[in-house]
């Protein structure tokens, strides 16, 4: 027995698809539609499904609110135990709720998956690049998700009461699970699904989802520390580039060496000055793996290596193929590139 939680904005006509199909399921449903007052009627529309005998419920807030209240606000007059969260643009396949049903009596969480094996999306490669950067974000900077492939998901089933028994949440954007997930400690199934393009409107997706989703991780990650480790990795490297800098310089305005030369060595020392600063400071807390520092050393070395290439590539692509201004991609390349080197120093390095 599942409530599912619709929040809608301007859905008329996907909502006019999607209750008959969730009603057809062979699965006892009840449905929860929270409209944040939309103006093109589509709380009319479910009214009328109402008066029709469909069971749904229909929630109706004075002004636009967002979708992570909606779906706590439509929680509190669920009926049933188990709380599903769905869109209303039919990007998500109703179906796939009676799968996600069969797992919840044991997990606390059963999330609609685009990124466990099976799973995948029906966007372009620009869309794709964007959830996979916003994922990787944050799974850099929150360690309690770095468990659960997809944190993002808007597709979701979940015990009623962690929704309602738990007023702390603060986001308003698109990913309250990205929040559910980073205050407690849940047993967690992700089942795959490729989730679908729009049929009909228009996406929320905008400056102001893309806000509430980094201060969200930002929050999330302070509360963590996280942050704190992050900060610094980003000093040590600061002090690399002044260290690569001025051995340069020595070797060769000072010891008159070929640049290229001094450049191999320049990048060597600062890889290994980093390395220690590192180890000593950034990471110092983690477990080393085996071999001891020499060993950490060489993998770091190697990973230094694969960072350079990919922000190499990253700028190649996105200036040639892309058409991107070159100082544009040069920045988006570095921000790979700390993302690459951080969570390989995470989860190679120091923890191999």
């Amino acid at each position: 027995m599942i409530s599912v939680v619709i929040p809608t904005y301007n859905e008329r006509d996907n909502i006019k698809k999607l209750i008959p199909i969730i009603s057809s399921l062979p699965i006892d449903v009840e449905m929860v539609v929270v409209d944040d007052s939309s103006p093109d009627g589509t709380s009319e529309v479910v009214k009328d499904f109402i008066r029709r005998g469909y069971n749904v419920k229909l929630l109706q807030r004075d002004r636009k609110m967002g979708l992570a209240t909606a779906v706590i606000d439509g929680a509190k007059i669920a009926k049933y135990d188990y709380v599903a969260v769905m869109d209303a643009d039919l990007q998500h396949p109703p179906e796939l709720l009676i799968e996600m049903a069969k797992y919840i009596r044991d997990y606390d969480i059963v999330i609609a998956s685009r990124y466990v094996s099976g799973g995948g999306c029906d966007f372009g490669l620009v869309r794709k690049v964007v959830s996979r950067t916003a994922t990787a974000i944050a799974h850099t900077l929150i360690p309690k998700i770095r468990g659960v492939k997809d944190p993002l998901s808007g597709y979701f089933l979940i015990r009623r009461e962690i929704l309602t028994e738990n007023n702390h949440y603060t986001t308003k954007g698109f990913k309250i699970l990205l929040e559910i997930l980073s205050k407690g400690n849940y047993r967690v199934k992700e089942v795959p699904f490729t989730i679908r393009s729009r049929s009909s409107g228009k996406s929320k997706l905008g400056i102001r989802e893309v806000t509430e989703f980094l201060k969200t991780v930002f929050r999330a990650s302070i509360e963590t520390g996280e942050i704190f480790r992050v900060l610094r990795y980003l000093l040590v490297g600061i002090m690399g580039i002044l260290i690569c800098t001025a051995v340069l310089w020595l070797f060769t305005d000072v010891l008159g060496l070929f640049y290229m030369v001094s450049a191999i060595i320049a990048y060597e020392v600062s890889i290994i000055s980093n390395f220690l600063m590192n180890d000593v400071w950034s990471f110092g807390d983690l477990v080393g793996g085996k071999g001891g520092r020499f060993y950490r050393l060489l993998k770091y070395n190697i990973t230094r290596v694969g960072g350079i290439l990919l922000s190499l590539f990253v700028l190649f692509v996105l200036t040639s193929v892309f058409n991107i201004y070159y100082l544009l991609s040069n920045v988006i390349a570095i921000v790979v590139g700390f993302m690459y080197g951080y969570t390989t120093c995470l989860h190679i390095v120091w923890r191999g």
